[in-house]
């Protein structure tokens, strides 16, 4: 996976990471609100890991998401360079859906990760051994327009009213804490949807994504380079705005 970023900083990083030597590493990636290191100690193992912090506080305004995703690109280029399929990864953080979708679109379907969340009701850790698996699923009808939507209502109900065209919808709450059959299932209806619009002619694919981080990494990971060009967009003040196209790794309209 090419991460678009400057020759300087490759060289920086290249620099930076010299003494890294292929480790296990522990990925943070917030702009919601910072994640507590202890957290994720007292759910598994961090010892001789390498921490990659990626966290900023986009609630300072438009540029700050700019800023962020920017911070995201450096942090991914190290991941990259220094990780092997056969490396530990655990990935945690407090991000916007769309900035999860990021992450797993530039980290991939290949290898296992293991997520760190926090309970919905108690706000207590638990950790979630994650690896893709295909669950064969009874495929939607086929998009009629060019400009496909998929909704996922997994914390709560995404408001679909306002959205216009094909839509299609995943319901299912994902509840306090999010199980790994539960991503499996994320992943497969998400790579169902984009590959059948892939094959029918469809351009454009906008996500609207109410769910937990590791939800949004995962619907990221099930997203190709080959896939329509997609959309994730953002939930500010009642809306959604401020789409981040996945596949060219910048904002749009």
């Amino acid at each position: 996976m090419k991460i678009d970023i400057g020759l300087i900083y490759k060289v920086i990083s290249y620099i930076k990471t010299l003494r890294w030597n292929n480790p296990d590493i522990i990925y943070v990636d917030s702009n919601k609100k910072r994640q507590n290191k202890r957290f994720i100690d007292e759910v598994t193992s961090t010892l001789d890991c390498k921490w990659v912090l990626c966290e900023s506080n986009t609630k300072l305004g438009y540029k700050y998401y700019k800023y962020h995703l920017l911070k995201m690109k450096h942090s991914l280029y190290n991941i990259l360079r220094n990780i092997s399929n056969s490396n530990k990864l655990i990935y945690s953080g407090f991000a916007s859906p769309m900035f999860a979708a990021f992450d797993g679109y530039c980290l991939g379907d290949t290898r296992k990760y293991t997520f760190v969340d926090l309970n919905s009701s108690n706000s207590k850790p638990y950790k979630i051994e994650y690896n893709k698996k295909y669950i064969k699923r009874n495929l939607p009808e086929k998009p009629n327009s060019k400009i496909v939507n998929v909704i996922y209502s997994c914390t709560t109900d995404v408001d679909a009213s306002s959205i216009s065209g094909d839509k299609y919808i995943f319901n299912e709450k994902s509840g306090d804490n999010v199980k790994a059959k539960y991503l499996q299932s994320i992943y497969s209806f998400t790579k169902d949807i984009l590959d059948l619009c892939k094959d029918n002619g469809v351009e454009r694919i906008n996500l609207y994504i109410a769910a937990k981080q590791p939800i949004g990494f995962v619907i990221g990971t099930a997203i190709q380079s080959y896939h329509p060009t997609t959309y994730v967009y953002e939930f500010l003040e009642g809306n959604y705005l401020m789409p981040l196209i996945i596949q060219k790794g910048k904002f749009g309209d």
